[in-house]
């Protein structure tokens, strides 16, 4: 994966996810050079086969990465909303629970 999730937040209506920094902007524009500067170079030389395998292949990277982006941001927000048990670290008390056997007659 070449963009960090941390460049991106996610939008619900949008198939890719929005920039929140410069370098969320600087990604895209990257992607963008990558498949316009060598379609642009082929179509100029007139290898029109060879423009047609040149865009599969480069969309299909870009989309695969856009993919694991949008994932890897899913998953941080996922976890995000998690709550743990644990040590409560504003007052240093111990909140986990302890082992407690079901079925057993007291």
């Amino acid at each position: 994966m070449f963009g960090n999730p941390d460049w991106f937040h996610r939008e619900s209506n949008s198939v890719a996810p929005a920039p929140c920094c410069n370098r969320g902007w600087l990604y895209y524009l990257g992607w963008l050079a990558a498949v316009a500067v060598p379609t642009t170079l082929l179509v100029g030389s007139g290898l029109f086969p060879e423009t047609a395998i040149w865009l599969l292949a480069s969309n299909s990277a870009m989309l695969l990465d856009l993919r694991r982006l949008r994932k890897e941001i899913r998953r941080r927000e996922t976890l995000s909303r998690m709550h743990y048990i644990g040590n409560d670290e504003e007052t240093g008390q111990d909140i986990r629970g302890g082992v407690h056997e079901i079925g057993r007659p007291a």
